[in-house]
This record gives structure tokens, sequence and C-alpha cells, in this order.
């Protein structure tokens, strides 16, 4: 008669300390390197974003005339009709930073609490501003919502990462 069961037969102890090792790979590396991965594609997703909305082309609302007019007096900007490009400050301080298990992403590192070049606000504090709108301020969402496809691709990002972990504890 054919044997219907089988048994195997194996130290546990050293199975138990390589699933552990490699869980605490996984969440040492793959949490720093996949935040660190979203940070860096967030960043290169708000200034692609930040690029075309500063060029009219997307929802944040023209300048009025007399701004336009202002600045090309004044000639501080190669782009007088551009939005919030008037040196940069805005659009050079988006960035990003691991900390404490999370990514903050937009106005969240170094640089962003110093002073703005011509004004006594911090960057973060124009930002911000600027994000509320105001007054005569139209609102400007610098750092918007993360979208649903921006979700998946974080999810997409990470599961990448431990795969990558996985493969380098084969």
């Amino acid at each position: 008669m054919p044997k219907i069961v089988f048994k195997i037969d194996m130290k546990i102890d050293g199975v138990i300390a390589r699933i552990r090792s490699i869980q605490k790979d996984l969440e040492q590396s793959t949490r720093e390197e996949g935040l660190d991965r979203i940070g860096r594609k967030h960043v290169i997703f708000l200034r692609k974003r930040y690029r075309k909305m500063s060029a009219g082309g997307g929802e944040w609302p023209d300048l009025a005339q007399e701004t336009k007019d202002s600045k090309r007096s004044r000639k501080i900007a190669t782009n007088p009709d551009a939005i919030l490009r008037e040196g940069d400050a805005l659009y050079n301080a988006l960035n990003y930073r691991v900390w404490r298990k999370s990514v903050q992403i937009g106005y969240a590192g170094r640089g962003t609490g110093k002073r703005h070049p011509r004004s006594k606000k911090t960057i973060r504090e124009l930002a911000s501003i600027h994000a509320r709108g105001g007054g005569k301020l139209p609102q400007r969402i610098i750092v918007p919502d993360v979208s649903t496809s921006q979700d998946r691709s974080m999810v997409r990002t990470m599961s990448k990462v431990v795969r990558e972990v996985l493969a380098k504890n084969k």
C-alpha cells in the first residue's frame, strides 16, 4: 500500500533565526529606503506640477494685470506672467525628509524655515499663505492632497523595495 503521509524533520531554530533576520532587514531597510524613494518621486511630481501651474497650465488663477505690470516695470522677473516664480525660492524649497517612520513631503526639511529673500516671512509661511489665499490673494495650492494614482505609485514603490530586500537576503 502506498504511503499517504510523509514527515519532514528539521531544526526549526535556524529557520526562525533566518525569518527574524529578514524581518529586521525589512523593517529597517525597507522603511528607510522606501520612504526615501517615495519622497524623491513625490518631490519630482510636485516640481513638475509647480512648473505647469506657474506657466498658467493648471488650476492656479492667473496673475492680476496690475501684478504683471508691476513685475514688468521693476524688471524683476524673466517672465512677468509666471506665477510664484520670482527668484524661485518657493520652487527650490520643495523637498522631503524621512522622519520617525514617515516621510514629510513639501516644505518639510532644511531651508524651509529660512526667511524668503524679499520678505520678513519664512518660505514655509509664504507657502501656507498662498495655499490658503485670502483678500486679494487667490488660493494657489502648491502641495495638494495625495491622489489615488499617487497613492498606488507609493504602494508600488514600497513593494519594489520589499522585493529587492528579500532578493538580497536569499
